[in-house]
């Protein structure tokens, strides 16, 4: 029968490889969310620049 301190052991390096693991994946949404937020970015710049060109070339004449 293995000592009692084993079983706390085995639970210690269970959350240690959650913890691991969930800051693995905080790093990729935080990622995710700057590249997100540089394409919303590069979208708004683009209809900006489209509806400044459809204005300048007479609009809807």
């Amino acid at each position: 029968m293995p000592p009692p301190n084993d079983k706390h052991n085995d639970h210690s390096i269970r959350i240690a490889l959650l913890e691991k693991g969930v800051e693995g994946i905080e790093k990729q949404l935080n990622d995710m969310n700057g590249h997100l937020q540089k394409l919303v970015w590069a979208i708004i710049v683009a209809l900006v620049m489209a509806a400044v060109q459809f204005i300048l070339r007479g609009g809807l004449k």
